[in-house]
């Protein structure tokens, strides 16, 4: 769950499953002098052949077992005495497990791949040993082999299985093929697998096999172009997902409500791919009710709550997340990890106290817990207006755009526009830095362009706007900004005459656009085309004229000489807030009108 403690694992086919067997060598006493004193193991024997071999895989397998115990390390003549053992009886599962163990630690993939690749293809019908090859193949990215190798030794199974160990190595069979049709987008492989053995009960009554057709089907189930065949197709493997989710559902109930009470009970852990899966297709109702129904039978399980948390705040729902993370923090005051999600939550209610008091005690448990939780102290102090608590926690984080561009939010606040335009400046080099083109948007420039421009950086102000026309010649904001800035300074008329009809040929009602190119007729002296479209603004806005429009019709009424109309619109724009007025400039316009005799 993003930014959140649990992720989902990934089934990867690497066989450490089998170092599970490697448990049993602790009851493995050689103390043979025959098997010591390697001359005397006679090269005939009156057994049957495959006896024979059984036989010889073993002693072999002892040598190599006590050569590695007296040079403490997988030597090569251990090594060799394993191959043999190996080669002999191509399911000992031991050695496999001890040469897998150690050429996976050194990353030797093609030591394994050389050495058990000829005796797998000898040996299809050996799921672990080609496993094992298969696994090293796709270390070394040869899906397509692996694929191929383990698809040779899926058609050696015999069905129904009845051992309980080849059912285990089947079930990884499986699993293993399946993560590699995935990934490798063989949809049409994937799902006649699926087809096939579900049909059986040893693979559809169990847990991590529905959980991997569930994972299978879902990344064709949302993914391709849609037409009538491949939306056919997303249909097909959605429904299947879904029957398989609601599998897994059924068969984890059963698992964790075992008719045996001494079976073992499975770890939470094995619900998070499924859970993954719930909140990238948003059925977080299916994850609800499989976390409160295993709550009632792992009573007080503090993980399951802890999965219940955040699968409530990935829903949406933070009023319900916040009472269970406010819950897990009183019941372990000391986990820093509750008092993160408590904050969080509070914060999305918008509950900005709250969420200052709970990132503050993390903080105070776990000063370096993350960048993140600082941001969003930030953001709290913010909104409680707390400017300088805000500048002090934000100023901590040193390589994050988005700290930088609030601190800049805080200085606009206190109007330090040019600690404003510096900070922008610094989160813009971050970005450049991190190659963040999907921070460096045009809002982005649009906002750093207004900084400059309350700062007096009116050169700055025009060379950011001018690069962002280049790049967004038809985005009537941009434009408009531009244009109405030269207007405003009385420079390049043409050009910003130009720029706003873009603006106001996009949007013809937009009075922000209307008043520009009346501002700019009115720069011009054409104070006929200046009062049409100023009155256009006005009624645009009906009966809320904004302040800086209002300001501006009283000039241009003012130039036609009607000062009773510039009177009125000079005191709307003293008595309507706007951070662009500057209303002592009104007030004097006001007593001038007023002091002329009619």
């Amino acid at each position: 769950m993003s930014g959140k403690t649990l992720t989902m694992t990934k089934l990867t086919p690497f066989l450490f499953f089998l170092f599970a067997g490697l448990s049993c060598l602790a009851d493995i006493n050689i103390g043979s002098d025959s098997l010591k004193r390697i001359d005397v193991v006679d090269s005939g024997s009156f057994l049957p052949k495959e006896a024979d071999d059984a036989a010889r895989s073993l002693a072999d397998f002892a040598v190599g077992y006590l050569t590695f115990l007296e040079q403490e390390k997988l030597s090569p003549a251990a090594k060799d005495y394993f191959i043999k053992s190996v080669q002999k009886n191509p399911e000992a599962r031991l050695p496999i497990a001890l040469l897998v163990r150690e050429w996976f630690t050194n990353q030797a993939f093609q030591e394994c791949i050389d050495n058990f690749r000829p005796i797998a293809s000898e040996n299809p019908g050996a799921i672990e040993l080609n496993l094992s090859v298969a696994s090293a193949m796709i270390c070394l990215k040869k899906d397509a082999e692996a694929a191929s190798l383990l698809e040779k030794t899926f058609r050696t199974l015999e069905f129904p299985i009845t051992d309980k160990e080849k059912k285990k190595s089947c079930l990884n069979l499986v699993t293993c093929l399946a993560d590699i049709y995935g990934k490798s987008k063989m949809f049409d492989e994937g799902e006649s697998l699926f087809d096939n053995i579900l049909g059986h009960t040893e693979f559809s009554e169990d847990f991590k096999t529905r959980r991997s057709a569930a994972v299978f089907f879902s990344l064709r189930a949302d993914q391709g172009e849609d037409g009538f065949f491949s939306g056919w197709t997303k249909r097909r493997f959605r429904k299947k997902m879904d029957q398989n989710l609601e599998a897994c559902e059924t068969l984890w109930y059963s698992m964790i409500n075992p008719e045996d009470k001494k079976a073992k009970t499975p770890s939470i852990l094995e619900l998070v791919p499924i859970l993954e899966l719930n909140k990238r297709y948003k059925l977080y109702e299916g994850s609800e009710r499989i976390i409160l129904n295993s709550l009632i039978s792992l009573t007080g399980n503090e993980y399951l709550y802890r999965i219940l948390g955040a699968v409530y705040s990935d829903w949406g729902r933070y009023g319900t997340a916040y009472r269970i993370w406010k819950m897990l923090a009183q019941k372990n005051n000391s986990e820093p990890y509750y008092y993160y999600e408590l904050g969080h939550s509070s914060l999305m209610m918008k509950n900005f106290t709250e969420a200052s008091k709970s990132f503050e005690w993390l903080l105070l448990l776990k000063p370096d817990y993350n960048p993140i939780a600082l941001y969003q102290l930030g953001i709290c102090y913010y909104e409680l207006k707390k400017y300088d608590k805000a500048l002090n926690k934000l100023g901590k984080i040193t390589d994050m755009p988005e700290a930088k561009y609030l601190a800049a939010l805080c200085y606009r606040q206190q109007a330090e526009y040019k600690k404003a335009v510096k900070t922008l400046e610094e989160a813009e080099k971050i970005a450049l830095e991190q190659k963040r083109d999907d921070y460096l948007t045009n809002d982005f420039y649009l906002t750093f362009a207004a900084f400059c421009d309350k700062a007096g950086m009116f050169e700055k102000t025009v060379e950011i706007l001018k690069k962002e026309v280049e790049k967004n010649p038809e985005d009537p904001e941009t434009v408009n900004f531009l244009g109405y800035l030269l207007a405003d300074k009385n420079k390049d008329l043409d050009y910003a005459e130009k720029l706003i009809r873009i603006a106001v040929d996009a949007e013809n009602q937009n009075p922000a656009f209307l008043d520009s190119l009346a501002w700019v007729f009115y720069r011009k002296g054409d104070i006929q085309s200046a009062k049409k479209y100023i009155e256009k603004s006005l009624k645009a806005q009906e009966d809320s004229p904004d302040g800086v429009i209002s300001d501006h019709a009283g000039d241009i009424y003012n130039a036609l000489g009607d000062r009773t109309a510039a009177l009125k619109y000079w005191k709307i724009a003293e008595e309507t807030w706007n951070p662009d007025v500057n209303v002592d400039t009104v007030r004097e316009k006001i007593r001038k009108a007023e002091d002329v005799k009619f």
